[in-house]
């Protein structure tokens, strides 16, 4: 069973500058474990190729 979180955080897309997104984040798997924004910001960094300082969590929560 998946954990589904709707998430805002900014990404710094190095030569595009930074963008905000938010939206629904469905996590499988081990990833359903994640607890703290930063985790859930290293989880969106690796999805979107980037470092993970690249990507701050500014607001999350689990949708029921």
């Amino acid at each position: 069973m998946s954990l589904k979180l709707y998430a805002r955080f900014i990404a710094d897309l190095e030569n595009r500058g930074q963008c905000e997104y938010g939206g629904i984040i469905e996590l499988n798997g081990k990833d359903r474990e994640t607890t703290s924004p930063n985790s859930l910001g290293r989880l969106i960094a690796r999805e979107l190729s980037l470092d993970a300082e690249s990507v701050q969590v500014t607001h999350w929560s689990r949708l029921h």
